[in-house]
């Protein structure tokens, strides 16, 4: 019937937006992770530097 044929669009629609937003959020979290990561090798890298100079 028409009723079911729209609830299953919707269902699949809510499953993809899931998978979308499922997929954005790793993406964020490993950004964050690089980020980060870059930062301290920065910091440590400054240290070194500083270490060498001296």
């Amino acid at each position: 019937s028409q009723g079911d044929n729209k609830k299953q669009t919707t269902k699949q629609a809510e499953e993809k937006l899931h998978a979308c937003l499922a997929k954005k959020r790793i993406y964020l979290t490993v950004m964050k992770k690089r980020s980060s990561r870059q930062k301290r090798e920065k910091l440590f890298g400054m240290k070194t530097l500083a270490f060498i100079e001296n």
